[in-house]
């Protein structure tokens, strides 16, 4: 695998990014066709991890013990690209894991082209970076310490959490919204 630029992500995104609502997470899952396509969507709401960290993650990165997912990109500007991330072993259920790297037989280019195309079928104004920004907005939405959220995300400073990645989300319900409860229950004592 090479090493991804996660700079590119910014190209592809629309002007104005949200977090995806909790019906459209289970309109987006329930379209899913390809179980690793849907395994990686999941996944991506879950942890809060850009696309290139996603991608990168071996199965060497996985820390059973202590229930977390080290981030090792090589640095480019913030620093933040070296962290634990939390998880919960059923976070992994439906998620056919690679050899090396957890999502093998997905490229960057192809899950753009994926979800690209999954969300123009839906008539859903979203790209794959959107994962990211509902993985903050639930954490935010459960009452996660923004503190905690800025340290999963990966973010320098409560503004960039707060100000850019956090947005209002309404009552409902969806898989993510259940795992991230969980995951906060138990990571947030």
């Amino acid at each position: 695998m090479t090493e991804l630029n996660c700079e590119l992500e910014v190209i592809e995104t629309p002007p104005s990014i949200c977090a995806i609502n909790f019906s459209a997470q289970r309109k987006i899952l329930a379209a899913i066709s390809d179980p690793k396509y849907r395994g990686f969507f999941y996944f991506c709401c879950c942890t809060g991890m850009r696309v290139c960290e996603a991608l990168s993650i071996k199965r060497g990165d996985i820390d059973k013990k202590n229930g977390v997912i080290k981030i090792k990109l090589p640095d480019t500007k913030t620093k933040k690209h070296k962290r634990n991330v939390p998880y919960l072993p059923e976070l992994f259920d439906d998620i056919s894991l690679g050899k090396t790297f957890i999502f093998e037989d997905i490229t960057d280019d192809g899950s753009k082209q994926y979800f690209t195309r999954l969300y123009n079928a839906l008539e859903l104004e979203f790209c794959r970076h959107s994962a990211r920004h509902t993985f903050i907005s639930v954490c935010a939405y459960l009452g996660v310490p923004t503190e905690t959220i800025q340290e999963w995300a990966g973010h320098t400073n409560k503004k960039m959490t707060e100000g850019t990645y956090t947005h209002d989300l309404q009552k409902g319900t969806s898989p993510v919204l259940t795992y991230l409860r969980k995951l906060k229950a138990v990571h947030c004592k």
